[in-house]
């Protein structure tokens, strides 16, 4: 079975060219990986959605949409899937299916529906927020892992028993990332 996992989706999901869309994919993203650990192609995703390489996560363009709306109208870094179509679409989805029992085979017509109703939503979602969005979005998530890793950077250094220079130069994982970045 994980071979054809790595067959169907590695191709799929490891083209830059194919746009992904997700909403908070890292959760998914590690999910599988835990489930499928000799999927090689979910390791490697991993690392393109955290680069934003094919991959865009709605719920990064909605914190991009947020900064152009007056404060009570944001919906937040807690918001969800079903309060964004909500907020963007004017229609709320039904989340009713999100708990049913996914590991059991087959799926019910009504968890192929909720999985289908969730993808297009996303589709819909960024159609409606736009590209332009999107790119803003992908900066914005620079930025805040940029502003994260300088939180544990601080944290590392502030625990570390040691102040030696070769030791705080490796507590400061945002300088590489920004390098990397250039």
């Amino acid at each position: 079975a994980e071979e054809h996992l790595e067959e169907t989706l590695g191709p799929l999901l490891l083209r830059s060219d194919i746009l992904k869309l997700g909403f908070g994919i890292a959760v998914d993203v590690k999910m599988l990986r835990e489930s499928f650990p000799n999927v090689l192609c979910f390791e490697v995703f991993e690392k393109k959605c955290a680069q934003k390489v094919g991959y865009i996560d709605i719920q990064d363009m909605v914190l991009a949409r947020d900064k152009q709306l007056p404060r009570l109208e944001r919906l937040g870094v807690n918001c969800g899937l079903s309060s964004t179509c909500m907020a963007v679409l004017g229609q709320a989805l039904c989340k009713q299916q999100q708990t049913s029992n996914w590991a059991e085979r087959p799926l019910s017509a009504e968890q192929v529906l909720y999985a289908a109703t969730d993808s297009q939503s996303l589709v819909r979602v960024y159609e409606h927020l736009g590209p332009k969005l999107a790119g803003e979005a992908r900066l914005l998530s620079f930025k805040r892992q940029a502003q994260q890793g300088k939180k544990v950077a601080k944290h590392s250094l502030y625990s570390a028993s040691s102040s030696s220079a070769s030791s705080s130069s490796s507590t400061f994982p945002w300088r590489r990332f920004k390098a990397e970045q250039s």
